[in-house]
C-alpha cells in the first residue's frame, strides 16, 4: 500500500507539480515580456488571456503527463480521459487568472492635467485627468445582436457607445477628436419569444440605453482605463465611424473606473493561489482512487509513449484509405475558422459583417453575380459551438457513407447538398446571411435516408440507420424553430441529399451485394 502511494507520488504527482509551476511561470513570463513590456505581439487579449493558456495547457498534458497518467490502472480503456480533463483545467485555470492579474498589476497610472497631454507621454494602461469635458451631445452608437446558450436559447442585445473627451467645453468647436469615452450596454431575452415581442424589447433597450449614455454624468470617475485589442474595442471603433469628430483614425479608447487605484486587483492574487491549491489537491485525492500498475515503470513509460502515437490521436484529421475525404473537409473548415481567429475577427463568435466579407451567402449578392458565395458559405461558421456541432455530425455520418460511396463520389454528394442548402436559404430568406456546413451535413443524412427507404442495407442495419437519421434530422429541425438557425438550408440539404440518394441507391446496392459475394 505504501509502495503504491510512493510510486504514484514519485512518477505522477511530483512531475505534475513541476509541470504546473513551470507552465504558469513560463507562459506568464513570455506574456509579460513579448506582449506587455516590449509590445512585440499585438494579439487579441481574449486569445492571450484565455484561449492560448487553455489550449496549451491541454497540449502539455498530452505531451508530458499523459504517459505518466497511463501508469495507473483504469477499469475502462478511456478511463484516463477524466484525469486528463482534471489535470488540464488544474493547469489552465490558475494560468488564466495570472494573465488577468498581470494585465492590470503591471499597468501604471499616468497623471495628466488634461487629455491632450496624453500625446506627449508614453502609452500606459491607466490615466487620471484633472480637467476634462465629456461631449455627450456628439455621442455615436453601434448595435450588435447575437444568440447564445444551448440551441440558441437566448437572444443578446448590445449597444456600444462612444463620446468625445475634450479639455474644456470651448474645445467643441474643434473639427476632430482622438480620445473617446466608451461604454457598453447589454440586455438578454428568450429567443423563443415572438418576433414582435423581441423587436419591441430591442427598440426599448436601444432607446433607454442611448438616453442613459447621453444623460449620465461620468465625471465622478476615479481613473480611466485604456481599452486594448479586444472584441469590444472593435465594436467601439465601428461606432466611431458614425461620429463627425473622428479625424485620422488614431483613436484612443478609454473607459471609466471607480474605486481606489490600489484596490484594482483586490482578491485576484488570492484566487491565483486558491485555484492552484484546489487543482493540486483534487488531483492528489483522485490519485488515491486508482492503483499503480505493478509492471516495470521505465518500460511502461516507453510503451505508453509508443502505444498511442500522433496518427492515432489525430485520426479524425488525417486522411486514410477508406476515410480520405472527410478529414480533408474537417481540416478545411477548421483552417478557415483558425485563419479568421488569427486575423483578429474573434474566437468564440464572429460578426455578421466579417462573415459576409469572407463569403457568407446573401440573396442580393448572389443575384448580383457573386455566385461563389453559394459554395464558400459551406466552409464558414458563426461561432465555436456552430463549427464543433457541424464537424462532429459530419464525422458521424461520414463514418458510414464515405466507405460506401468512395472519396470522389462522396465529395460530389457533399458539395451538391451544400449548394442545394445555399439555394434554398436565399430563396427563403430575402435578407440576412447564412453560413455553415450543416446544410451539406443534413444532405448526407438525407442521402442516408434515401438508402434506407430503398432498403439498400440489411433489415437490422436499416432499422438502426433509420432511427439515427430520423432522430438527428427531426431533433435539429425542431430546435431550429426556436430561432437563430437556418432551417431553410437544412431542409434544402435534406431534400437534395434524398433525391441524390434515390438516384445512387441502385448502384450502391449492387456494389454492396458484389462485396458480400466476394467475402
Amino acid at each position: 500500500m505504501l509502495q503504491d502511494f510512493s510510486n504514484k507520488v514519485r512518477f505522477i504527482y511530483l512531475p505534475f507539480l513541476a509541470t504546473i509551476i513551470g507552465f504558469i511561470v513560463t507562459y506568464s513570463f513570455l506574456n509579460w515580456l513579448l506582449v506587455i513590456k516590449l509590445e512585440w505581439l499585438e494579439v487579441n487579449e481574449q486569445i492571450i488571456e484565455f484561449f492560448a493558456p487553455l489550449v496549451l495547457a491541454f497540449g502539455v498534458v498530452y505531451l508530458l503527463l499523459r504517459p505518466r497518467i497511463k501508469l495507473l490502472q483504469f477499469k475502462k480503456d478511456n478511463g484516463a480521459t477524466f484525469l486528463y480533463m482534471i489535470v488540464g483545467f488544474a493547469i489552465a485555470i490558475p494560468t488564466i487568472i495570472v494573465q488577468k492579474y498581470l494585465a492590470t498589476a503591471t499597468g501604471t497610472l499616468t497623471e495628466l492635467e488634461h487629455i491632450y497631454e496624453l500625446e506627449s507621454h508614453p502609452r500606459t494602461k491607466y490615466y487620471n485627468l484633472k480637467r476634462f469635458y465629456f461631449y455627450s451631445s456628439e455621442s455615436s452608437f453601434t448595435r450588435k445582436v447575437n444568440v447564445s446558450g444551448k440551441h440558441h436559447r437566448d437572444l443578446n442585445f448590445a449597444l456600444y457607445c462612444v463620446q468625445p473627451i475634450l479639455k474644456t467645453a470651448k474645445d467643441t468647436v474643434k473639427e476632430g477628436c482622438h480620445y473617446w469615452l466608451c461604454k457598453k450596454y447589454h440586455y438578454q431575452v428568450r429567443n423563443s419569444l415572438s418576433h414582435d415581442v423581441k423587436e419591441r424589447a430591442f427598440d426599448d433597450f436601444i432607446q433607454k440605453s442611448e438616453s442613459d449614455f447621453r444623460s449620465t454624468y461620468f465625471g465622478d470617475f476615479s481613473y480611466l482605463e485604456h481599452i486594448g485589442i479586444t472584441n469590444d474595442a472593435k465594436m467601439y471603433k465601428k461606432a466611431l465611424q458614425y461620429n463627425v469628430l473622428v479625424s485620422d483614425g488614431s483613436d484612443v479608447l478609454l473607459e471609466t473606473c471607480y474605486g481606489k487605484f490600489e484596490n484594482r486587483n483586490e482578491g485576484t492574487l488570492g484566487w491565483i493561489f486558491k485555484s492552484l491549491a484546489i487543482g493540486v489537491l483534487v488531483f492528489l485525492l483522485l490519485l488515491l482512487c486508482y492503483k499503480f500498475k505493478s509492471e516495470n515503470t521505465s518500460s511502461l513509460l516507453k510503451i505508453n509513449k509508443k502505444r498511442k502515437g500522433w496518427r492515432e490521436t489525430f485520426e479524425l484529421l488525417i486522411p486514410r484509405k477508406d476515410y480520405f475525404m472527410t478529414p480533408i473537409l474537417i481540416d478545411l473548415n477548421l483552417l478557415v475558422y483558425l485563419i479568421m481567429v488569427m486575423c483578429g475577427l474573434g474566437f468564440f463568435s464572429f460578426e455578421g459583417e466579417d462573415l459576409y466579407r469572407w463569403g457568407a451567402v446573401h440573396r442580393s449578392s448572389v443575384l448580383h453575380g457573386e455566385w461563389w458565395r453559394l459554395l464558400t458559405c459551406i466552409f464558414l461558421h458563426g461561432n465555436l459551438m456552430h463549427i464543433l456541432n457541424n464537424l462532429l455530425s459530419l464525422y458521424f455520418v461520414s463514418f458510414f457513407l464515405e466507405p460506401i460511396l468512395g472519396r470522389w463520389c462522396y465529395l460530389f454528394v457533399y458539395i451538391i447538398c451544400g449548394l442545394c442548402a445555399s439555394l434554398t436559404s436565399i430563396y427563403w430568406h430575402k435578407n440576412g446571411i447564412s453560413v455553415g456546413a450543416s446544410g451539406a451535413v443534413f444532405g448526407l443524412f438525407g442521402f442516408m435516408l434515401a438508402l434506407i427507404v430503398m432498403k439498400v442495407f440489411e433489415p437490422a442495419l436499416n432499422r438502426t440507420f433509420f432511427i439515427i437519421t430520423s432522430v438527428f434530422v427531426g431533433y435539429n429541425l425542431l430546435m431550429g424553430l426556436a430561432g437563430g438557425v437556418d432551417n431553410a438550408a437544412h431542409i434544402g440539404g435534406v431534400l437534395g441529399g434524398f433525391v441524390i440518394g434515390l438516384i445512387f441507391s441502385e448502384r450502391i446496392q449492387e456494389e454492396i451485394e458484389e462485396r458480400n459475394k466476394n467475402k
